[in-house]
């Protein structure tokens, strides 16, 4: 199994977080879900395991113990590498995504605090069909921003996909879409930022960010930057090589990048753990600056090696749940296990 990179200053075993497996989840294997919290309640909407794809959404409110079907079909498409986003009143937002051979650009939106009941508010929006984009709400300005994704698949599975790095916003909460930039500073990706899960990393209510992603399915198609703007147009490259970025071994699987992980913000602290081929380390970084280094908290986690999980931040416990570790993107395993470590006394050093 590949190891992400020494730092020079490695955590002590006595900061590692101690993982705990709670019950699994009723809810069947699958990766690609979104979803996100508010008022201490999991929400998890959609996903897929091989060809089957869902649109159920569950919850659990009480950090992963236990969870409850919100609705059995919503009525937006089964789907999976859509984008959600909490907004203001305790509702989620759901944008694009695709289901086997087909690629969305509508957005949903829920009822405040009710998540069994679903609006379309753009059924077609201005930003073309895509999957694995990145959605981001913007509390300062109260604007959304959709970019990056992809229209099918990458290289070197897939030919003729366009793969993004534009950005949209939209001030009306997703009933209408401006395009920002055609081409921002970084060079076009999917997957980044955990945004498979939707989990959107704005700091401080202000500053978007890119955190990794890939262009093709093989590790040299992997990124390891880190990205911000303000205005979604000007962008600044905070980090070329992240410290999760790399391995070692000197061999050609030296990637300098990684996809597949999910990123989650407590208080003061950004936590990302997993990846692709099989990653289950996990990283911490001071949200004081996205240009701060990462310290690799856990090397080897308890949980199996995944991509495309969930991962939340429900008051003092970060709960990670499902994923899958494919190979080639198919035939599994799938995950509905459900993890959690307590962060209460934890320092990101």
């Amino acid at each position: 199994m590949l190891r992400a990179a020494v730092l020079s200053a490695a955590v002590s075993a006595t900061t590692a977080l101690d993982w705990k497996q709670l019950p699994n989840a009723p809810w069947g294997a699958r990766s690609d879900a979104c979803g996100g919290v508010f008022n201490g309640t999991i929400v998890q909407a959609g996903g897929h395991a091989n060809n089957t794809y869902y649109n159920d959404v569950w919850i659990s409110k009480d950090a992963g113990e236990s969870w409850e079907m919100a609705v059995e079909h919503a009525p937006w498409t089964p789907r999976s590498y859509h984008s959600c986003v909490i907004l203001p009143n305790d509702r989620l937002m759901l944008v694009a995504g695709h289901g086997g051979d087909s690629w969305y650009a509508d957005v949903w939106v829920t009822a405040p605090g009710d998540v069994s009941k679903w609006t379309l508010v753009n059924g077609n929006a201005s930003f073309p069909k895509r999957a694995a984009g990145s959605l981001q709400y913007q509390e300062s300005t109260g604007k959304l921003f959709y970019m990056g994704g992809s229209n099918g698949l990458l290289p070197p599975a897939g030919f003729g996909t366009t793969i993004y790095n534009d950005v949209w916003s939209s001030a009306d909460e997703g009933a209408t879409w401006s395009l920002v930039t055609e081409k921002a500073q970084w060079d076009k990706r999917e997957g980044f930022s955990g945004q498979s899960s939707g989990n959107a990393i704005v700091i401080g209510g202000k500053t978007l960010s890119i955190i990794g992603g890939e262009k093709g399915y093989l590790p040299t198609g992997f990124f390891g930057d880190v990205w911000t703007s303000e205005d979604g147009a000007n962008w600044t490259e905070q980090v070329k090589t992240a410290e999760w970025a790399g391995i070692s071994g000197g061999s050609i699987w030296d990637i300098k990048g990684r996809s597949g992980h999910i990123v989650a913000q407590s208080e003061g602290t950004l936590w990302l753990a997993g990846g692709y081929l099989g990653r289950n380390d996990v990283w911490c970084s001071k949200t004081s600056s996205l240009g701060a280094k990462w310290v690799n908290v856990d090397k080897k986690s308890s949980w199996a090696g995944r991509y495309d999980h969930l991962l939340a931040v429900v008051g003092s416990k970060l709960v990670l749940f499902g994923g899958e570790d494919s190979a080639a993107g198919t035939g599994g395993p799938y995950y509905n296990d459900v993890w959690s470590a307590d962060i209460t006394a934890f320092e990101c050093a």
